[in-house]
């Protein structure tokens, strides 16, 4: 399955707010998250969050299609993420070791194989639309 993951040249994502991060501040990571939910949030991950400790610092989150990632993720949002330089990380992982939520896909790296990186810019737009 891939898995599509919006993170910067060094890896890091804008998802966990608390995450200390040299290139998402926290007001960006705020503002990226702003009415996203988290996995404690998402009503197909509550549980099985919740039973592996809910630790956001253990897992990598991505979506599972492009239309995934551009719910999640508002148009003023991919504007700042593209103003961070970000870029899309493709992975394809086993799905037996993802937990797949209605908004998100929640995965250890460790179980990801990178099958491509793109920039964001090359991949999608903010005005892209949602059914891509």
């Amino acid at each position: 399955m891939k898995v599509y993951r919006v993170e910067t040249v060094d890896g890091e994502g804008p998802y966990c707010v608390a995450s200390p991060s040299k290139h998402f501040t926290k007001e960006k990571r705020s503002e990226v998250n702003i009415h996203r939910p988290a996995p404690y949030n998402d009503s197909l991950l509550k549980e099985k969050w919740d039973k592996l400790g809910g630790d956001c610092y253990k897992f990598i989150f991505g979506f599972k299609s492009k239309k995934q990632l551009k719910e999640w993720f508002p148009p003023y949002a991919l504007k700042t993420l593209f103003e961070e330089n970000s870029k899309l990380r493709v992975s394809i992982y086993d799905a037996s070791e993802a937990i797949k939520g209605e908004k998100q896909v929640v995965f250890k790296e460790k179980s990801a194989v990178l099958v491509k990186s793109l920039k964001i810019n090359e991949f999608l737009s903010p005005t892209t639309p949602c059914n891509s």
